[in-house]
């Protein structure tokens, strides 16, 4: 439970509705308690930002991406290699929070002829379109339910809704290579979308924002065109008609 993993999956993931300053609080007394309780080669501690609202949590690189993926497909158990590649699916492929990722049944995944949407419910209804390099353990997981009532992640829990049930799942599961929280991979897919040039709006409504300004944050972490690249997007995509539409 002291991991050092552990606790930033807490505090990063576990609590993010808690002010900043309540979570520093946090982290700090449990960081104490673990220097004092964990065997000395296991107080190593990677103190992140705390997350918040004008804090985007750094996304992952293409490297780390592919580092995750070697961590779920190396998991001790066939079952937690299942939800290891969930959980990356639905953060890195959807976007989703954590408490999304905790929610989302089997009813809630459509299969097509498009590729794979991920209906979310809640306070940020929406349907998100799976980025296809992560639709295939998503399709396979629908298709191959016998309910749709079936949680996705994790579909052995005790409990319905138990909003640690990502943090207890790292805790138990092989540590990561890089930190990892739904945060992170949030903001690892709205960058990736940011710089393949999906409009705005567009990303809004799939990442369920409802201020379009709200994704400027993320601007910080989408890489420069190079100068050819940027002439070509800005003499080819304005107006088809050359008009200004009313």
């Amino acid at each position: 439970m002291l991991r050092p993993v552990t606790i930033e999956n807490f505090i990063n993931g576990g609590c993010e509705d808690l002010a900043e300053a309540t979570r520093a609080t946090y982290r700090s007394r449990l960081t104490q308690m673990a220097k004092r309780l964990l065997p000395y080669e296991d107080r190593v501690f990677e103190r992140l930002p705390l997350s918040s609202a004008n804090n985007v949590p750094v996304p992952f690189s293409g490297v780390e991406v592919e580092r995750l993926r070697f961590w779920a497909a190396h998991q001790k158990t066939e079952y937690r290699r299942l939800n290891a590649h969930l959980l990356l699916a639905l953060g890195l492929g959807a976007g989703l929070s954590t408490q999304e990722i905790i929610d989302v049944t089997t009813g809630d995944i459509a299969v097509d002829h498009e590729g794979v949407l991920v209906f979310v419910h809640g306070a940020r209804t929406r349907a998100v379109p799976v980025l296809a390099v992560w639709e295939e353990i998503l399709a396979l997981v629908a298709q191959t339910a016998m309910r749709t009532d079936i949680h996705v992640f994790a579909a052995r829990r005790h409990s319905p809704s138990n909003p640690n049930l990502v943090n207890a799942f790292l805790g138990d599961a092989l540590t990561p290579p890089v930190h990892l929280t739904a945060q992170r991979m949030r903001s690892t897919w709205i960058v990736g979308h940011l710089a393949s040039g999906v409009p705005a709006p567009l990303l809004a409504r799939a990442a369920g924002v409802v201020r379009v300004d709200s994704l400027a944050r993320y601007l910080q972490f989408v890489p420069e065109p190079t100068h050819e690249d940027g002439r070509a997007a800005l003499r080819g995509h304005g107006c088809v008609s050359g008009e200004v539409s009313q």
